[in-house]
């Protein structure tokens, strides 16, 4: 069984092509309709293909095909997006280690395509993310509207 190289763990110049192992994932399947927005040709294979998430890849015009493989890195894609679902043993993992295409990780990628340069807020969790909506907004206007001491 082969491992990633830690050397191809990057994201090359002139990207086309990025295929997304784990697309139907909530973030992964969002991240792959932003790449595809920023003009990339976006593939993607899961081991579930099926509604809300299949409907909404169709229509941001991104193929996934259901279940792992190496026939799903054809034709070669530039860049490949590895989830977290996927495993070491994983046949699609062990086709790309032999192929020796540069992957990325779903943190690294969205740092890469989409944060790097920028000021970032990132608000998580059930819990936070309304109280942190509701009240933020509030605290701001009341910051902006109060005068310096």
């Amino acid at each position: 069984m082969m491992d990633l190289d830690p050397k191809l763990n990057l994201a090359p110049d002139n990207i086309r092509h990025i295929h997304i192992m784990g697309i139907c994932g909530t973030g992964m399947a969002a991240l792959a309709g932003m790449l595809k927005a920023s003009g990339f040709a976006v593939t993607g294979s899961d081991s579930g293909v099926y509604p809300p998430m299949s409907d909404f890849l169709k229509g941001q015009g991104i193929q996934a095909a259901g279940g792992y493989g190496p026939q799903n890195l054809e034709p070669r894609p530039d860049l490949v997006i590895v989830g977290n679902v996927i495993t070491r043993k994983n046949p699609e993992a062990q086709a790309l280690a032999t192929a020796a295409i540069p992957y990325l990780s779903f943190p690294q990628a969205l740092a890469h395509f989409f944060i790097s340069g920028r000021t970032s807020l990132v608000v998580a969790g059930t819990t936070a993310r309304p109280l942190l909506l509701h009240c933020w907004p509030r605290h701001s206007i009341r910051q902006a509207l109060t005068p310096p001491l």
